[in-house]
């Protein structure tokens, strides 16, 4: 058993401004900062992971975190991205606020974390065995905290945006509640689909449907279809200092010379609900000529900077789409009384944009377009999420889950973060469609429909 302190992860309060801008999937703050220095730090430590569900298709543990903050902050939502638990890659949900934090204590989160290791997506069950049998576990990927901003800390801070990014690589206590006989069972059962893993790689057909080696299948035939989007704009206010924003998801290529994404990449201030009332309510204007549309292909060496990518207007056209889909919504003027206004609709088929590239593209095969029958539900599907830290190349990570087909929206089983929106939505076949928000995304027949329509 691990009887040391678990080591914590620390990011300064003043590196929040400059983790908005999404040009780089690599950026961190300048160490020699004097505003760094003197910011207080906001610190996320990983307290213990806990057994918490495990048959023949996943085994789930639930984490347990706490925050400390050097100031009273309150938190949106707390992402976990790209994370492996003795090397075996999970899938955390994103833990969503409101989370309130008090200045210099240690704050439980509201609820564990749920990782979970899907047993189809394996080639070998003993690093779990291994966790079980030594007491601990050790984690690494990625931390993301949204950081909730006041009307004040907006204007302070210059930005509707704050997330803070850390890298996560520790040992983890690992309990198994039930105790002894709980273990023991939890190993039978491992041992078990350790032996069906096995007859799986050998050619044997499992009728358990476990599908071992998906995520290389995917990062070998689908992932190099794949582009990094990062979107940059500026909003100014009535002194005409500019606020800097940003809006990082996915796009995938569907021809040899055209890429689709989310139309929201296009007008990200449509649909962010805080960025349009503060356009609507006059409060900020959008900055003329500041928008910029960068794409990286997977593969694409990191840092990355605008110039490596292939921008809209440069090397990339857009094609003109259909009007969106909006919602009415009430937020508050320049004057605190209630404003009508309106908000872009994120799951709507209008929510599609094509690029056609006026350069070649990099040499990749075409990914597969499942076929048009289209089933009812999927027990996999697999999406695509790139890291926002630097690595030595821009490689997506795969996330696995379930999902189901109805009234002509694909629901996914789990909530995902922003930037896996644009994501092709991937099934044994082929692909199926495209993530647009945070539980659901658009079929493909619908993607193919807004290409031919009229605009």
């Amino acid at each position: 058993m691990n009887t040391g302190r678990t080591p914590r992860l620390t990011w300064t309060l003043a590196a929040f401004a400059v983790c908005m801008c999404a040009s780089s999937f690599a950026l961190s703050p300048d160490p020699t900062s004097k505003a760094q220095d003197r910011a207080q730090p906001l610190t996320v430590e990983c307290v213990d992971l806990s057994l918490n569900q495990i048959d023949s298709e996943k085994v789930t543990f639930a984490l347990k975190m706490v925050i400390d903050a050097g100031q009273e902050l309150d938190l949106d939502q707390v992402t976990l991205a790209n994370i492996h638990f003795n090397g075996l890659p999970v899938f955390a949900a994103p833990l969503e606020g409101p989370i309130h934090l008090l200045k210099g204590q240690r704050v439980d989160l509201p609820q564990p974390i749920l990782l979970t290791v899907y047993l189809r997506d394996i080639t070998s069950t003993k690093p779990l065995s291994q966790a079980l049998l030594d007491g601990f576990a050790t984690l690494d990927g990625e931390v993301y905290v949204s950081v909730h901003l006041s009307a004040i800390a907006k204007i302070v801070l210059r930005s509707f945006q704050a997330i803070v990014p850390m890298k996560l690589k520790q040992k983890v206590p690992v309990a198994v509640p039930g105790g002894a006989l709980t273990k023991a069972a939890a190993l039978t059962v491992l041992e078990a689909a350790e032996v069906t893993l096995k007859h799986v790689l050998a050619g044997v057909s499992a009728s358990q449907g476990i599908w071992p080696g998906l995520r290389h299948d995917i990062l070998q035939q689908y992932a190099p279809a794949a582009f990094a989007v990062a979107v940059t704009y500026s909003l100014s206010d009535a002194s005409g200092k500019e606020v800097p924003l940003s809006w990082s998801g996915i796009a995938f290529r569907i021809s040899p010379a055209q890429l689709v994404l989310p139309y929201e990449a296009l007008e990200p201030w449509s649909f962010d609900p805080d960025t349009a009332a503060a356009i609507q309510s006059g409060t900020y204007t959008l900055e003329p000529n500041t928008f910029k549309l960068t794409v990286w292909p997977t593969g694409q060496a990191a840092p990355m900077a605008a110039g490596d990518g292939l921008q809209l207007g440069k090397q990339l056209q857009g094609i003109a789409a259909k009007g969106q889909a909006t919602r009415q919504v009430v937020f508050l003027n320049n004057s605190h009384l209630p404003q009508k206004g309106k908000l872009d609709v994120r799951a709507s088929n209008n929510n599609v944009a094509f690029l056609k590239a006026t350069e070649t593209l990099p040499a990749t095969p075409m990914p597969k377009i499942a076929s048009s029958s289209v089933a009812a539900q999927w027990d996999t599907v697999a999406l695509l999420r790139f890291p926002r830290l630097g690595s030595e190349k821009l490689t997506p990570e795969v996330i696995l889950t379930s999902a189901y087909l109805d009234h002509g929206r694909i629901h996914l089983a789990i909530k995902v973060d922003s930037t896996v929106f644009g994501s092709p939505i991937i099934a044994p076949d082929g692909i199926i469609g495209m993530v647009q928000d945070e539980s659901s995304g658009i079929p493909w027949s619908a993607i193919i429909g807004t290409l031919e329509s009229p605009k």
